[in-house]
């Protein structure tokens, strides 16, 4: 099956299926094998499509925040610097300001109190 088949620009793949039953398949650079003939089900995963500078992004509705932005930034340059300790450091705030800023804003968590 040639990527080029395919909707969109192919991430990664879950999933072939045939008949509802689940196939085994190889993925190489240009497509996928798969050991069966006829028509197949792809579950897969898209990489959005290129976007200019100053152009709209494909993830407007969630903007992340000048902050978490920064974290993403210090991190890949940390990164490319090979100062992994303070990657990893960056790393962490931007994974923690991920998940708070995919939890909904009504949304709030309290861990339970325990005695010790």
């Amino acid at each position: 099956i040639p990527f080029t088949a395919l909707a969109g620009n192919v991430l990664d793949v879950m999933a072939v299926e045939q008949n509802g039953t689940r196939v085994p398949f190889d993925v190489f650079f240009d497509g996928l094998i798969v050991p069966v003939r006829g028509v197949c089900r792809v579950t897969y995963s898209v990489a959005p499509d290129f976007t200019p500078l100053g152009g709209d992004s494909p993830f407007a509705g969630n903007k992340p925040s000048a902050r978490l932005l920064a974290y993403g930034v210090a991190r890949e340059y940390c990164l490319i610097s090979g100062r992994t300790d303070d990657a990893a450091m960056w790393d962490g705030r931007f994974l923690a300001g991920v998940e708070e800023e995919s939890r909904k804003k009504g949304e709030m968590r309290v861990r339970a109190r325990a005695w010790r």
